[in-house]
């Protein structure tokens, strides 16, 4: 075998001609280490408002749930927790149903929101060219900063991963349609 020949599953050479060496799944170790971290939230109950936002929202009950009065100024009326937010009440209305008051599933939930909004920032910042030793800063310090515990462990703070998880994707489509062959997009419009 020659210099320049390779193994099965072996990576091309690098542009100094070094072979190069298959890199550790780094970042799904990240991003389990990021929800390891946050899982003794699980065995937290509801605080602040997650019980007026979850508890005694009677909204949120079968035969009361009606998501036409979110876009109305009837929420405000009948006094809707977080009426002024469709996506929050409809994703909290959702939720109750599958989870019920469970607090630890609720929990859990918002957890895997946290990581699937690191895993988005990720692949933002990879589409963008950063390279791997910044990508896996980034989302290290994103994903495991203090500030952000708040945010994960207030059921009724889930707008705010709402808001990013919804935001990633959007300028992942953005970038997706920056960069796309035009003719295939014009075809698609």
């Amino acid at each position: 075998m020659d210099a320049t020949s390779h193994h099965a599953g072996d990576q091309p050479d690098t542009p100094d001609g070094e072979p190069r060496r298959r890199e550790l799944p780094v970042l799904p170790a990240l991003l389990a280490l990021i929800a390891v971290v946050h899982l003794p939230l699980l065995a937290f109950g509801f605080v602040y408002d997650d019980g007026w936002t979850l508890r005694s929202n009677g909204f949120l009950r079968p035969g009361h749930f009606d998501p036409r009065l979110l876009f109305s100024s009837e929420a405000l009326s009948r006094h809707i927790p977080d009426g002024f937010r469709p996506t929050l009440v409809c994703f909290d209305a959702l939720s109750y149903r599958l989870l019920g008051l469970e607090a630890g599933a609720h929990h859990a939930l918002s957890i895997a929101l946290h990581v699937l909004i690191c895993a988005l920032l990720a692949r933002l910042l990879r589409r963008l060219g950063a390279g791997r030793e910044l990508l896996l800063a980034s989302v290290a310090c994103f994903g495991l900063l203090a500030i952000h515990a708040e945010v994960v462990a207030v059921v009724s703070y889930r707008e705010d991963l709402l808001a990013a998880a919804l935001g990633l994707g959007a300028l992942l489509a953005a970038t997706r349609v920056l960069t796309a062959d035009k003719r295939r997009l014009l075809l698609w419009l």
